[in-house]
């Protein structure tokens, strides 16, 4: 039966749209939407949005896309019509081997997914014993795991007494079937005399070597007492170069001064080139340079050292600076 469509206003005739060699179908039509097929009758489309389903089944004209899985991600664009089923491919089983080559371990992957489950590796036993030969112990390791326990070895000591009755060198050895001694005990008895030993003091009153024997019948000196009582002894006299003050010069001297004497290579005007002094005065003698010689210097005695000084009154005199003085001294 062929369809008619006319337009508003209606009429006879047969001017009307044909709509017989229409192909509309349901599965050519969104879900919910209405149409009328080539003969009129009323329809609602089969294809279904992204949440449901198409029609069961494989294409009927076999007009088909098939996506084969990859390691990449695949998209469908949104808002193309699909006019054809779209297959997504199985993905290949994959699996995972393992394999022991001594104490290698390997993982062999076949690409593909992996279904969920274990598999087992049996390592071989392993072991470890002690054994002894003598006093050589000998640990033996058979490779593979070893299991938690314990090896004991049991070792032989002796125990032995040993008497020393001479004077030499005496060897003992572990006895036969022994690793060695828990107890070794040494009785030492050799016979011989004691020596007749002597405690002596001495005192020594001059510098020099001095050799000391036990005296009497005695073998040799338990202890041996040492006094030294030489008496200090300090030179006759020394020299000393000094670099003095404008006023005044210390001299460190080496034992208790008892009399100075300094001379200085200089002949400025004014400046104190010669000079002495003695134990007992607070006064000394000097020369000055284009002034001649008097009591100008004024003396500070000490045990260790003599200070000299430019004495009160001579305020326009003083010592060189620029030199050196050499000081002669003698002590008591």
């Amino acid at each position: 039966m062929s369809i008619y469509i006319f337009g508003s206003g209606g009429g006879g005739g047969t001017s009307g749209t044909d709509t017989s060699n229409d192909t509309i179908e349901s599965k050519y039509v969104l879900n919910p939407y209405t149409f009328h097929d080539k003969n009129g009758n009323a329809g609602t489309g089969l294809i279904y949005n992204w949440d449901g389903t198409i029609l069961a089944g494989g294409s009927t004209d076999g007009n088909k896309v098939t996506i084969q899985p990859a390691s990449s991600v695949r998209h469908i664009a949104a808002g193309s019509y699909i006019n054809r089923e779209i297959e997504l491919a199985a993905m290949p089983a994959g699996s995972v081997a393992l394999s022991q080559s001594g104490n290698k371990v390997t993982a062999t992957r076949t690409a593909g997914y992996v279904t969920a489950g274990s598999q087992d590796l049996t390592l071989a036993a392993g072991s470890t014993s002690l054994s002894r030969s003598g006093a050589t112990v000998t640990l033996t390791r058979q490779a593979g795991y070893i299991t938690a326990g314990t090896d004991q070895l049991t070792v032989p000591l002796a125990s032995h007494t040993v008497n020393i009755t001479s004077n030499g060198t005496t060897t003992v050895n572990p006895l036969s079937g022994t690793a060695g001694y828990s107890v070794l005990t040494i009785n030492t008895s050799v016979a011989g005399s004691v020596p007749s030993l002597q405690n002596r003091s001495v005192t020594i009153t001059a510098n020099g070597t001095t050799t000391y024997y036990p005296t009497g019948a005695y073998d040799g000196m338990a202890s041996m007492t040492v006094t030294t009582a030489v008496p200090a002894t300090a030179p006759a006299f020394d020299v000393k170069s000094v670099t003095p003050g404008s006023t005044s010069m210390t001299v460190s001297c080496s034992a208790t001064p008892y009399m100075f004497g300094f001379v200085a290579n200089t002949t400025t005007t004014g400046k104190i080139a010669s000079g002495m002094g003695r134990r007992g005065s607070n006064t000394g003698r000097g020369y000055v340079a284009d002034y001649g010689a008097g009591n100008v210097l004024s003396i500070s005695w000490s045990t260790s050292y003599v200070t000299i000084s430019v004495a009160s009154g001579f305020s326009s005199y003083s010592f060189d600076t620029s030199k050196s003085y050499d000081v002669w001294v003698a002590y008591i």
